[in-house]
């Protein structure tokens, strides 16, 4: 009967240690996707930024076109 019991606490250990190893993989995954969506997000204002810096120096240069 002892080692029965024993038995099966290594078992509950075993599978407390399996289910805490998968819920910091979840954690884990779920940082790299905030990461990823993050850094998108930011990348894509880049590219607006520039975008609209590179027509508003088109515009004065087709202002002063205009004039001559």
């Amino acid at each position: 009967a002892v080692m029965v019991r024993l038995n099966q606490d290594a078992d509950a250990d075993n599978l407390a240690s399996t289910n805490l190893q998968s819920a910091e993989s979840n954690l884990r995954d779920l940082s790299v996707g905030q990461a990823t969506t993050e850094f998108t997000k930011l990348q894509v204002l880049v590219q607006l930024g520039s975008s609209l810096l590179a027509q508003a120096n088109l515009n004065p240069g087709t202002v002063l076109g205009l004039f001559r």
